[in-house]
């Protein structure tokens, strides 16, 4: 039996729920890991669910740094 982590989460200016398989593959890139669900997607698409691949944007440099006052 599959054995699943519910994880709450910020998200918005409110809070969501991330559903975890409890073993979660590790990959090397991110690139890797959005093929990997991708794929999966792909799966559960065929069978009649919507599915949606979202992924977090890379930071841009020096975002969540704050300047100093002079």
């Amino acid at each position: 039996m599959a054995q699943l982590w519910y994880d709450v989460v910020p998200h918005g200016n409110g809070w969501a729920i991330a559903i975890v398989p409890s073993r979660t593959d590790s990959f090397p890139t991110k690139q890797a890991a959005y093929d990997a669900a991708v794929e999966y997607a792909r799966k559960l698409r065929f069978v009649g669910y919507a599915v949606q691949v979202r992924v977090e944007p890379k930071p841009e440099p020096g975002a969540g740094t704050r300047a100093k006052a002079s």
